[in-house]
């Protein structure tokens, strides 16, 4: 507490000046605060658009503010949040314990925390249902994975996943899409392994590379900008990657799939236009899954290019048969 207090007031002064706009704006205030940076073309960057959409559609005034995944910024930052806006989105399991110190510290502002549940006063958490969407890109793979007509897979019935960090949210995808896989195939093997961080596509392209070489022809991502190392080895060794988070096809339109879809910017413009409307419910939680098209796979045009059409039926059927209950998806959180 007296950390937290300290730095309130070593701050005031740079924040003053830092954030005068935001202080005179009439609009609601919305500051976006990020463990990492933008620029991951995934998870920052859907929170981002959904902020970029409030801001034009809404009238809201907009800040992102970044904490470069260094420690030493996420206090100053989101106690520079917390002072000048009404509302403070938070990205990024890294956050979770200063946001813990400081959202009892300014009890008239709106946290939402995106990802996780946080139980700290009036800090509203969004949770997505990834193990839904995982569970259709397991089936996918395991579907192409022993198709003998299908380009770039070798016969063996080998997958593979590469997660940024080994905690509970990337233990769900992981879950998800293992039942999804053996749903198709009980002899789908999954190979698995994590980078250690978000910000380390080299490391995810080894691991990728590896698990290429003991036999995985398609290989799910979901590590944030160290994904993005993933899909250059899929190009460079010619393997099929699944995306993660935000449709990611076009980043190599001829080696993904599709991509496992967290719609975060809906989410992140959900809750300021609820703010706005009066219908925004302080500390509750709020549940994305399929049947609200919280999560889902992108149906692109790279997609429909890359995965034939019986397959796309067959997984349109999977949805809604998760939907009706008669697939039931197994959580990580239910063993909690």
């Amino acid at each position: 507490m007296k950390k937290v207090v300290a730095l309130f007031f070593v701050t005031f002064l740079f924040t003053l000046g830092m954030y005068s706009t935001a202080f005179s704006a009439p609009h609601m205030k919305v500051a976006l605060v990020i463990a990492g940076e933008l620029g991951d073309k995934s998870f920052y960057d859907s929170s981002y658009q959904g902020l970029v959409r409030a801001e034009k559609d809404l009238g809201i005034y907009a800040k992102v503010l970044p904490c470069k995944t260094d420690p030493a910024n996420y206090m100053p930052q989101m106690i520079a949040a917390s002072m000048n806006f009404n509302m403070v989105i938070v990205v990024g399991y890294e956050l979770i314990d200063t946001l813990k110190q400081v959202a009892p510290q300014f009890p008239k502002v709106d946290y939402v925390y995106i990802d996780d549940v946080v139980k700290a006063g009036q800090v509203t958490s969004i949770i997505f249902k990834q193990n839904e969407s995982s569970f259709m890109a397991g089936a996918l793979a395991a579907m192409l994975t022993e198709r003998k007509d299908f380009p770039m897979v070798n016969g063996e019935k080998v997958i593979g996943f590469v997660g940024g960090e080994d905690y509970s949210v990337i233990r769900d995808f992981l879950i998800g899409y293992e039942q999804g896989a053996h749903y198709v195939d009980p002899e789908v093997k999954i190979l698995t392994g994590y980078v250690g961080g978000w910000d380390d596509p080299a490391t995810a392209k080894e691991i990728a590379l590896d698990q290429f070489h003991h036999g995985a022809d398609i290989i799910f991502q979901v590590a944030g900008g160290s994904g993005l190392g993933v899909i250059d080895a899929a190009k460079q060794a010619h393997f099929w990657a699944i995306g993660v988070d935000s449709p990611q096809g076009y980043l190599a339109p001829n080696n993904i799939l599709t991509s496992v879809v967290k719609n975060v910017g809906n989410a992140v413009y959900d809750m300021i236009k609820d703010k706005l409307n009066g219908t925004y419910k302080r500390g509750t939680i709020y549940t994305y899954g399929i049947s609200n098209n919280g999560v889902g796979l992108s149906y692109s045009k790279v997609m429909l290019k890359n995965v034939p059409a019986d397959v796309i039926r067959k997984l349109i059927q999977i949805r809604t048969d998760i939907i009706t209950g008669k697939i039931k998806v197994k959580s990580y959180f239910d063993r909690k």
